[in-house]
Parts: C-alpha cells; sequence; structure tokens
C-alpha cells in the first residue's frame, strides 16, 4: 500500500509539473527606465496564475526560480500586443497601480498568444474578446461549445460590445489584408449562424450590422478567390428593394 500510494504521489506530482510547465511560456521582462529606455530585467517564463479577479501576472527567473514579477492581472486594454506584421509576440503595459511600463518579449507568437488570450479572457465569461490576438481561440471555444454553456455562448455573442469589437476587428483585417484573420472571422461567423438560434440570426442581419456581417462571410477559404461571392457588392449593385404599397 505504501508503495501503491509513492507511486500515485509521484505520479500526481509528474502531471502537475507537466501542467506547469505548459502553462509557462519562455521570454524576457524589460522594464522602461526613467531615461526612455528598456532595460532587461529577466529571462525565464511567463504565467497567468490565479482564478477570477485574483488572477496574477507572474515571471519567474529561468536558472533560479525566483520570482521577478508578481502583479494582478489589470484590465484587458491596459495590455497591447506588438510585434512585426502577424507575427505579434511582445506585450507591453502600463502598471495601474505603480505606473511603471512593462515588456514581455516571448521566443515565439504561441506565447505571447497564451498569456495575451489569459490576461483578456474575462472571469465568467465562455468567450474571449474577439480581438486579432484571439480569433483562433475563439473560434475554438464556439465550435466546441459545451450544450450547457449553449445558452450563456449565445448571449455573449448577442452582446452589443462584442458584435461592435468583431466589426472592429474585422475592418483591421481586411485593412491589413490578414487572409488568416479573414478566414477565421469567417469560420466564427459561419459557426454562429450554425448555432441556429433565431435571435442570433436575427441580431446578426439587422440591418445597422448586416453588411460587415456580409463581408465577413466573403472570405471562405475552401474556394478560390475568384468563385467567392462578393455578398456587399451583390447587396449594393444587383438587389432592388420595393416599398410595399398598402
Amino acid at each position: 500500500r505504501e508503495v501503491l500510494a509513492f507511486a500515485k504521489e509521484e505520479l500526481l506530482t509528474s502531471m502537475d509539473v507537466e501542467e506547469e510547465r505548459k502553462n509557462k511560456f519562455r521570454g524576457k521582462l524589460y522594464i522602461l527606465s526613467e531615461d526612455s529606455a528598456w532595460q532587461e530585467a529577466g529571462i525565464g517564463h511567463a504565467s497567468v496564475i490565479g482564478t477570477g479577479t485574483n488572477r496574477r501576472l507572474q515571471f519567474k527567473d529561468e536558472e533560479s526560480g525566483k520570482i521577478l514579477h508578481d502583479r494582478p492581472v489589470f484590465a484587458s486594454d491596459v495590455y497591447q500586443l506588438q510585434g512585426e506584421g502577424e507575427r505579434k509576440t511582445i506585450i507591453v503595459w502600463e502598471d495601474q497601480e505603480d505606473q511603471k511600463d512593462w515588456a514581455l518579449s516571448f521566443q515565439d507568437d504561441e506565447g505571447s498568444q497564451a498569456i495575451y488570450s489569459q490576461i483578456c479572457h474575462e472571469p465568467g465569461r465562455v468567450l474571449p474578446a474577439p480581438k486579432l490576438t484571439n480569433l483562433q481561440d475563439l473560434a475554438r471555444r464556439i465550435a466546441l461549445v459545451n450544450p450547457s454553456q449553449r445558452e450563456q455562448v449565445a448571449g455573449e455573442l448577442a452582446e452589443p460590445e462584442f458584435l461592435a469589437e468583431l466589426r472592429e476587428t474585422f475592418h483591421s483585417a481586411e485593412d491589413l489584408n490578414s487572409q488568416k484573420d479573414l478566414s477565421t472571422i469567417f469560420q466564427i461567423v459561419k459557426r454562429i449562424f450554425l448555432m441556429s438560434t433565431h435571435s442570433l440570426t436575427e441580431r446578426y442581419l439587422a440591418e445597422d450590422v448586416y453588411e460587415d456581417v456580409l463581408g465577413m462571410l466573403e472570405n471562405d477559404d475552401t474556394l478560390p478567390p475568384e468563385k467567392r461571392i462578393p455578398h456587399r457588392e451583390v447587396m449594393k449593385e444587383k438587389v432592388k428593394f420595393n416599398d410595399v404599397l398598402s
């Protein structure tokens, strides 16, 4: 029994270590000096620990394991994802309590995307905000929504703030000509309609948003560009609306 108990404890410990490893990402921590120059504050691993309103952004030294940074997670708009082109590997922010400027530079965008997504995901919500940096995660969550969460997800998708940010992200993707992001937005909107919720369908085809939504549905990457339907152009040039006579 003692051997079995020891083996079980060892297994659980190794699982905890593996889970912790998966949730930490290697990078460099920087702080902005009084001379407005970025100074390296350490090389190590970043992670978001805690739950709900008690979440904290933590950075541990790679060699010693010493905690070099441990601060609360502030509102999502405090953090900015930066980089070159579509490769966003840097997170910058100003600490809202001590007004110091910090930056995390990751080896690859997997780390920056994961940490940024954890920062921006509000406690109590199923879906992350529809930002460019969260689109893959958002598409995955909508595709794999649990039946017990279906009603909550539909409610979040219909929120004015969510729809406004989705439209803004769509405009940004078009401005950047980011085919990868436009394709992911297509998948997101397609899955929203496939949820077959009357209130959602009605909201996404409402007069104030339908033109943008039709634009989002123009980017089906399973079709060659010449076979994709330019829905907005069709609506403007080929569809005529007639007044109903009483």
